[in-house]
């Protein structure tokens, strides 16, 4: 289990590497400007790979891309990431992934608790 947890580790921070570079880059876009709602993804994305790595499986799991970590070649995680938040036209989806974040334990908790009136 521990070693298993270093490994994830060691990949959560080389994604988060190679995301960061290619939003550096304009994250492949002809035009170097993405557009804001990548920005606001990729940001966020950023943000859960910070966290811990039972926490980052676990919003990969809510998200229904569970094995995502494993599966995609750091180079193709943002790419993969971004495709998953997609509309048909190829805008981000930032309803549906506001709803995968708002379910996800360390979040929903959050909200519980603010509402309780705890925080």
């Amino acid at each position: 289990m521990a070693e298993r947890s270093h490994k994830i580790s060691e990949r959560r921070r080389e994604i988060k590497r190679v995301s960061q570079a290619a939003r550096r880059a304009g994250m492949g876009h002809s035009s170097g400007v993405a557009s804001e709602a990548e920005g606001r993804l990729h940001s966020a994305l950023v943000g859960i790979l910070a966290c811990s790595p039972a926490d980052v499986r676990s919003f990969l799991a809510v998200a229904g891309i569970g094995d995502l970590l494993e599966r995609v070649p750091a180079e193709r995680f943002w790419a993969t990431f971004r495709q998953h938040y997609s509309t048909e036209a190829g805008e981000v989806d930032e309803a549906r992934f506001a709803a995968d974040l708002s379910i996800w334990p360390p979040v929903a908790s959050r909200v519980a608790e603010l509402r309780a009136g705890r925080g």
